[in-house]
């Protein structure tokens, strides 16, 4: 109160939002302080008294629909005093996991944010749980991932949110990594082009896109959330290379925010890392849009707002001190102006830019975002991510009319990741229903007919039979309704999700007990073929311990193989497994997780009505330690003496050599190799043409039906680059008729020839001779070539 009065006979100099500004910043502060650095950040900013009646009045130019969004976004930062400035600075409370508080004087809303990647999380109700981003790494279809942005994108404004928390783009350097299943799998030139038509199905609906997590955070450990205080030491040319390049990809694509992360890099807290926010970032990878702290993530807001942070959520300002001292260390200059006109212009350009300020369809919290066109679209996406490893014999597909018996045994519904990329789920379509409702339906999927009628989370079609137990007795099974020959005989095994909670890996993995390995066993020896669900699930906060199903569901495969020789096991994970049953095994079909419409998307690629279309996104080791992680020191990384941050250092002494990379470099085999997937067609490949700008080849689908086709474009580099053997450089998917060919033509540009050179800090063209690789996988060559660069002009 002193200090008001002692200001008080200077108030006629200050306009009325700059009293407010001062009562509310600065209540103690001397008139002395006042009077100097206040009065110069108070005049700069436009609030003086002194102004004309003209510069008063805002012309609110910022409403103005036909000027181009940052011209919108600067208008309205000029407007602004300075308390208002603050609001968008951090969070506030709200329906949003993250909001912004609403500033009406210029009509400037609440923003609400809300995690993704796979749905409306924070446990939202009445919403589509979608397959998790690394399922829909598995389709390779850019086409189909922005369908799948635009439907995530979608909900996210029906539930009144302006900024989704997706796409996840980090790389899978650790195969146990817990948030595997958020990300994009271990290529940097599949997750960024992915991760491109993502953003741009996102922000189509009017919603922004934060790309996470930058940077270097590939690992939740050691321990439970081991990640907040481990610093992850990467040498440029790896970053620049591999880890930098979905996220620029995804910039270069118009994502509207980037949300920093917990880990430290190199040494500093990636939210106030400046040469990583700003020299790399934003100057060397054009991303023009803001930087947001992941939740908690700022451990300094003027130190992370000065090195590139924009924005801190979830709360306030805070620094070495109280909120309010915060405020009057930004006042008195602790940030420059210039710095805070840059985070707000960041902020309010992308929010301008998908219609924010000016759409009228927002929703709120409570509304019900379901419809039958989603249903439809998300078995879409759970069939067209659904991966055929193995078909012996061509057990597959399975007919939907003959008279035979089928029986259906393990998991019945782990199927998605848990932590705050879980989605609350309707309905999960379990394993034995969805195979239920095709025989009783044909092509048609009960699950979708259901949600046009009725919201209800319970199913109008009759539940399975349970199998009970009495070897041999054919009353534990059914002939749905009569309709077809197939009998299907079941025994499903039920688990409970983590939610958005965080778990380890003995909560993470379907539990089966001896007496289910038992009664599974007694169904497999009554069938004809019989179907093994297996699941393993992971959450955010831990890596899993290791890449097995574990014990009991390895035993289960096991003795269900010996008692039936046509036996088909189906995986639902997220991530890499190990799969030391294999060669036991007629087919092996890995679905990551899918989602609500799991057991839909099984029947629907099961009978043939869908090839499966999916590819592997990542490796699969055939061993634990056959990968690139051969050390501590790489993974959890080195604990380091005191109690000072970083208490662990990760050091990324692999460089290049992740994932299939190493694979081929190290003479490797992997049990499955990134890329690989079969059709239940062939394919010819031939006529490959090749020079340093394109390459080409033609595709022919020599089988009896439609099929589907992933070519792959690699290029081996010259040896004097210290490239791997491979880089993906481009892929299409092919979807052919029986007897139809098609020609891929994939451009190469300087860019696809060129190395990050650390010493110039700049990338390098390449000179020489490049091997060309087309295949199915990284490891299935179909046709190679060869072309030269000559000059770094070509």
């Amino acid at each position: 109160r002193k200090s008001a009065r002692l200001v008080q006979p200077h108030n006629n100099r200050f306009s009325p939002p700059a009293r407010r500004a001062l009562l509310y910043c600065c209540p103690t502060m001397p008139s002395a302080v006042l009077t100097g650095a206040v009065v110069a950040v108070i005049t700069t900013l436009g609030l003086s008294g002194n102004q004309s009646p003209q510069e008063r009045t805002h012309s609110r130019g910022w409403e103005d629909k036909a000027l181009p969004p940052r011209d919108r976004a600067l208008k309205l930062v000029a407007a602004m005093n300075l308390t208002e400035r603050l609001v968008l600075l951090h969070g506030a409370a709200g329906d949003g996991i993250g909001n912004t508080a609403a500033i009406p004087r210029l009509g400037i809303p609440s923003f609400k944010l809300e995690d993704g990647p796979s749905g409306v999380a924070d446990w939202q109700t009445m919403v589509t749980n979608w397959p998790s981003s690394l399922t829909m790494a598995a389709t390779w279809d850019t086409a189909l991932m922005r369908e799948y942005g635009a439907a995530c994108g979608a909900e996210q404004r029906g539930k009144g949110m302006q900024v989704m928390l997706g796409p996840g783009v980090n790389l899978a350097r650790v195969p146990v990594g817990g948030r595997n299943f958020e990300y994009l799998g271990e290529d940097p030139v599949l997750a960024g082009m992915l991760a491109a038509a993502e953003v741009d199905g996102i922000q189509s609906e009017g919603v922004v896109a934060c790309v996470k997590h930058w940077i270097d955070n590939n690992q939740e450990g050691p321990g439970h959330n081991g990640r907040l205080i481990t610093s992850s030491v990467v040498s440029d040319r790896a970053n620049f290379e591999l880890y930098f390049a979905p996220f620029h990809a995804a910039a270069a694509a118009g994502a509207g925010s980037v949300m920093c992360s917990y880990n430290l890099v190199n040494g500093t807290y990636s939210c106030q890392n400046e040469r990583y926010l700003t020299t790399y970032l934003k100057d060397a990878l054009g991303f023009a849009g803001w930087v947001v702290s992941d939740w908690g993530a700022d451990h300094d807001s003027i130190a992370s707002i000065n090195a590139g942070m924009d924005q801190t959520m979830p709360g306030d300002l805070k620094s070495n001190g109280t909120v309010n001292a915060t405020r009057v260390a930004i006042l008195n200059g602790a940030i420059p102006l210039s710095r805070i006109e840059d985070a707000l212009t960041r902020i309010l350009t992308p929010l301008f830019s998908v219609g924010a300020f000016d759409r009228k369809d927002y929703g709120n919290k409570s509304a019900d975002v379901r419809s039958t066109d989603h249903a439809k679209k998300n078995l879409q996406f759970a069939q067209s991510s659904t991966v055929l490893l193995k078909n012996r014999g061509g057990i597959l597909p399975l007919s939907p009319s003959a008279t035979y018996k089928l029986g259906v045994v393990g998991d019945a519904s782990n199927v998605k990741g848990g932590g705050s990329g879980s989605v609350w789920s309707t309905h999960i379509v379990t394993p034995t229903e969805g195979i239920v409702d095709r025989l009783n339906a044909g092509s048609a999927n009960p699950a979708i007919a259901e949600l046009q009628s009725s919201t209800s989370q319970t199913t109008s079609h009759p539940p399975p039979i349970r199998f009970r137990k009495e070897r041999g007795n054919e009353s534990s099974c059914t002939t749905p309704h009569g309709r077809h020959g197939v009998t299907v005989c079941n025994y499903d095994i039920n688990y409970t999700s983590c939610g958005m909670g965080q778990c380890d890996q003995s909560k993470c993995t379907t539990p089966v007990s001896a007496a289910d390995i038992d009664a599974s066993v007694a169904v497999a020896s009554m069938v004809d073929v019989v179907i093994v669900n297996v699941a393993v699930t992971s959450t955010e906060g831990y890596d899993r311990d290791n890449m097995t199903l574990g014990p009991a569901q390895d035993e289960l495969i096991r003795r269900v193989a010996a008692a039936n020789p046509n036996t088909i096991v189906v995986v639902r994970c997220p991530g890499a497994i190990l799969m030391p049953w294999a060669a036991d095994v007629q087919a092996i079909l890995v679905q990551f997780l899918p989602g609500e419409m799991s057991g839909a998307a099984l029947a629907a690629t099961i009978f043939g009505d869908a090839d499966p279309a999916g590819r592997l996104p990542l490796s699969f080791p055939a061993t634990e330690n056959n990968t690139w992680i051969t050390s501590a020191e790489q993974y959890p990384g080195i604990e380091q003496p005191g109690t000072a941050e970083p208490r662990y250092i990760a050091t990324y002494t692999e460089e290049l050599l992740m994932g299939y990379r190493w694979f081929d470099a190290a003479g490797q085999t992997p049990a499955f190799a990134f890329g690989a997937g079969l059709s239940y067609t062939n394919f010819s490949w031939g006529g490959l043409t090749a020079t340093a700008s394109a390459v080409s080849c033609t595709i022919t689908n020599v089988g009896s039906r439609t099929g589907v086709a992933v070519a792959q474009l690699y290029l081996g580099f010259p040896s004097s680059a210290g490239e791997p053997p491979k880089l993906l450089r481009n892929f299409s998917k092919l979807t052919l008729s029986a007897g139809d060919s098609q020609r891929v033509v994939w451009s190469l540009s300087a860019q696809d020839r060129s190395v990050w050179n650390p010493a110039a800090a700049s990338w390098q063209e390449v000179l020489g001779d490049f091997k060309v690789y087309v295949g199915a996988s990284s490891q299935d060559v179909k046709l190679a070539g060869l072309f030269t660069v000559n000059s770094a002009n070509q």
